[in-house]
């Protein structure tokens, strides 16, 4: 299926009479992933929803429709099905580190109690030691054990980026120190992408999108045409 995909779009590009370098120069698609697509190597591509992306802007270039192209792309990745299996992960990941946190502090609240019956049964034994404990003091204790076990608990929150296309947009993309990629996205286009540190766009048309960082929503970083280099986006914009 995916040499087919691959064939076809070979088909397609030289059936125009255009050369792999004037396609990557027209739709700004790297000559590599152009290269790779048409070999039907989808594993060296950035992911589905990119290639989904690449598919479209090549199709529009070469003025054909993307609907057989796209339909041979379904059965490409036939064992799952891309959105719930992100949405899957992506909920999986917002309720760790609160179950983790739980637990936590039930050891906490367990110790705690297991301490202050020992404290009893010790002060029982041998009257009022200079030793033991007082409420005060154990509420103290117990105090800065709960916040340094949530200390600790506080993993660090991945950066979880959506970015709408409203317009055609060319954009180049990096997250964290991985290599930077390109693509051209169009009305409609969505691409997710998730980082540990930073996610660093270059922006064609600035007012031609909209980003989601984590739930919180971002206007258009410009104005229709503007180019922004180097929009960094970390932990400090959430």
């Amino acid at each position: 299926m995916r040499a087919e995909l691959g064939e076809r779009l070979r088909c397609l590009r030289t059936g125009k009479n255009v050369s792999r370098k004037e396609l990557a120069l027209r739709t700004r698609i790297s000559a590599r992933y152009i290269d790779a697509l048409e070999r039907g190597d989808l594993d060296v591509l950035p992911g589905r929803v990119f290639i989904t992306g690449f598919i479209r802007s090549i199709c529009t270039e070469l003025e054909q429709s993307s609907e057989e192209f796209l339909e041979l792309l379904e059965g490409c990745f036939p064992e799952e099905d891309f959105d719930e299996l992100e949405e899957g992960v992506q909920a999986k990941k917002g309720i760790m580190p609160f179950a983790l946190a739980a637990l936590l502090l039930l050891v906490l609240i367990g110790g705690g109690t297991f301490l202050l019956g020992k404290s009893g049964k010790e002060t029982e034994k041998g009257g009022t030691e200079e030793g033991s404990l007082s409420g005060q003091e154990l509420d103290n204790r117990g105090a800065a054990a709960e916040h340094e076990v949530f200390k600790e608990a506080a993993v660090p929150q991945d950066l979880n980026l959506s970015i709408y296309a409203i317009e055609r947009t060319w954009l180049r993309i990096q997250t964290d120190d991985s290599s930077s990629w390109e693509t051209t996205m169009r009305v409609g286009d969505e691409i997710r992408l998730r980082a540990g540190e930073r996610i660093v766009l270059h922006i064609g048309n600035a007012g031609g999108i909209l980003l989601d960082l984590n739930g919180k929503r971002f206007g258009p970083p410009g104005a229709h045409g503007q180019v922004v280099s180097n929009f960094v986006l970390t932990r400090d914009n959430l």
